[in-house]
């Protein structure tokens, strides 16, 4: 294919420093237009055919369900319980990654790309994430900023870079544990997109309480509130079967087969979501600077494998397409993929991962704040950290000691 050697390179465009890195119009003078980079996909590409969609729909409820009746039926038979642990876990690991795939879809009836047919995407888009405990029309709205205003300091609406530290004091010791990139990781995978939701974590700052949840939140407008209430409508539905299941049928089944899979997802969501726009060779831009065709090219694909690309409908790694053109359904953006890679060349950016986990621990290591100024910043490492703290204990406990 051509280009192909492109695909595991490490970010062609350099991160600038000094005066350069103000200089967004020299940096991007050949950056082609959305229409130029438009007219280099083939139109068929930009169709939206239901049953393609369905066909995947039927294709991840296959697989969930195949994966939720294995365990059930399965384990259990297990002679000892190491190999019943043993197999929990793979079910765990497995159900969890496969079930991306629903949230994934659900994120495609909220583009539009599921179907031409609005009504349709939101009913599915609504039933699908409220499987996985999501807003669907609550999370719908910011996420269309998101893609609106992708890597705008003050307008993006998920994993809005910190600013660097005003004083230069050294944080307190709790403030560098949760900074620790392994504490921030494993915190992050557990609650970090529940709280994403419930409290607007890593999402910009507002005076007054934001939540997904609450329809007077700043992140909406008056018009949403009736979308945002029958989003919450629907999560209490469901979180009430849930419990109804785990106090007349099996707290324990419902433990295993639902609340540890959705952990994984919980995982994936800002392992995907965190990687796609946050290396540090990945820049954010201020008003003036900013304009839609460089935030929508200010992400990575990412290579995770045939089998995790597959379950998870290429979000990795036909990410710069979609971010270009939203409405494009998934299966056609990793088609598109060689032709964006074209028509951007040194714009484009992509690599392949190794093992996740790691891969955003390092990651978090690289990327801790952003300059206060600059039209055009990157991520910085902070100056203060963990080992900071542990070093001078132990050089106190030596001198102590002498």
């Amino acid at each position: 294919m051509e280009g192909e050697a492109t695909t595991t390179k490490r970010f062609p465009v350099d991160k600038p420093s000094g005066d350069v890195e103000n200089d967004v119009e020299k940096v991007y003078e050949d950056l082609p237009t959305l229409a130029e980079i438009r007219k280099a996909i083939p139109k068929e590409l930009f169709d939206r055919p239901l049953a393609t969609s369905l066909f995947y729909l039927v294709r991840d409820i296959v697989i969930v369900g195949s994966l939720i009746c294995a365990a059930a039926w399965g384990i259990p038979m297990l002679p000892t319980v190491h190999l019943r642990a043993v197999a929990w876990c793979v079910y765990w690991y497995c159900c969890g990654t496969a079930a991306v795939g629903f949230w994934i879809l659900a994120h495609e009836c909220g583009h539009g790309a599921f179907s031409r047919y609005r009504t349709l995407n939101h009913a599915i888009g609504l039933v699908l994430h409220t499987l996985v405990l999501i807003p669907y029309h609550s999370w719908r709205i910011t996420h269309a900023k998101h893609h609106k205003y992708t890597n705008h300091c003050e307008k993006d609406t998920a994993f809005v870079p910190r600013l660097e530290p005003k004083s230069t004091c050294q944080p307190s010791m709790a403030g560098a544990v949760m900074d620790a990139p392994i504490v921030s990781f494993f915190v992050y995978s557990l609650v970090g997109w529940p709280l994403y939701l419930c409290t607007n974590l890593s999402g910009q700052r507002y005076a007054e309480f934001t939540s997904h949840y609450w329809p007077n939140s700043p992140i909406f407008k008056p018009e949403h509130r009736n979308l945002v209430l029958v989003s919450d409508a629907a999560l209490l539905c469901w979180l009430s079967v849930l419990v109804g299941m785990g106090l007349y049928i099996s707290a324990w089944g419902v433990f295993t087969h639902f609340v540890m899979p959705y952990l994984v997802v919980n995982y994936w969501l800002v392992a995907i979501t965190y990687l796609q726009h946050t290396y540090s060779t990945i820049p954010h831009y201020r008003d003036g600077a900013w304009t839609f065709v460089r935030g929508a090219t200010a992400t990575v694909d990412i290579d995770m494998g045939f089998v995790i690309n597959s379950l998870q409908h290429n979000i990795s790694d036909a990410h710069v397409a979609h971010h270009l053109f939203s409405s494009m359904p998934f299966y056609n953006t990793e088609k598109a993929t060689p032709y964006v890679r074209k028509a951007l060349g040194k714009y484009y950016r992509s690599r392949k991962a190794g093992f996740v986990p790691l891969e955003v621990i390092s990651v978090m290591a690289d990327c801790a704040f952003v300059n206060s100024e600059g039209a055009r910043v990157h991520y910085q490492k902070t100056h203060v950290t963990l080992s900071t703290y542990i070093n001078a204990a132990l050089k106190k406990l030596s001198l102590k000691r002498d």
